[in-house]
């Protein structure tokens, strides 16, 4: 086994290498067109080709990856149409659910949703922007999580994935947190004072910073995007 990377009894090899290298490139550790080589992954994660061929053909389907068989595989460019359809789906679903949430909070979700945002001033005075992006994730999760429906959060997780590239990539460039509290701290206003209509226009405002990301990311860096 590699030093780095352990692997868990239970789940297959190759489930578990396509966990992490699709982690890698959602979260902008392997940038855009970064070609992948076989012989190096088997290398890094000390497994047989296979595996390897499996986990590439699997991300393939994602779109996260681009396989040419005369050439090798490369990381994908991010499409921007399945950036603007998840951010689309994701604002849909969002959007509603808090405005429900709004109506019906009870005080152990909002005592829950508080915590994390001090968890979240203090990541980013500590310019941590790790274990932000990941209490980002859990804020929206809660919020989720106050539909009952425990299947929803893991449904927005798979639609949301190209959107995540661009919001790791923000982050990778000096994206202004204070900015993300800001918005997450309206969203929780609005849920306390229990007004519906605030809560949608605080989670629309926030969910639609994606898109200027966007904008601004393709314009400096047209090669990590595609149509």
């Amino acid at each position: 086994m590699s030093d780095s990377v352990t692997f868990e009894a239970g789940r297959t090899i190759s489930a578990q290498v396509y966990s992490l290298l699709r982690r890698e490139i959602i979260e902008h550790r392997l940038k855009p067109n970064t070609r992948l080589s076989e012989a190096g992954l088997c290398e890094i994660y000390n497994v047989s080709r296979q595996p390897i061929r499996e986990v590439l053909l699997r991300l393939s389907g994602d779109k996260l990856v681009q396989v040419h068989p005369q050439r090798g595989s490369f990381v994908s460019p991010v499409s921007l149409c399945l950036f603007h359809a998840a951010q689309l789906i994701r604002e849909a679903v969002e959007v509603e659910v808090v405005s429900r949430l709004a109506m019906t909070a009870a005080r152990p979700l909002l005592n829950q949703i508080e915590e994390e945002l001090k968890l979240q001033a203090n990541f980013a005075a500590r310019r941590d922007t790790e274990r932000f992006y990941s209490s980002d994730e859990r804020f929206h999760s809660l919020i989720a999580s106050g539909t009952g429906i425990p299947a929803l959060w893991p449904a927005l997780l798979e639609h949301k994935i190209h959107l995540d590239r661009v919001r790791y990539m923000s982050l990778s460039k000096g994206q202004n947190i204070n900015e993300l509290i800001g918005d997450h701290k309206a969203v929780f206003r609005s849920l306390v004072s229990r007004d519906p209509a605030a809560a949608q226009t605080a989670m629309r405002s926030h969910l639609r910073r994606a898109l200027g990301h966007a904008v601004s990311l393709a314009d400096e860096h047209p090669d990590w995007f595609s149509d």
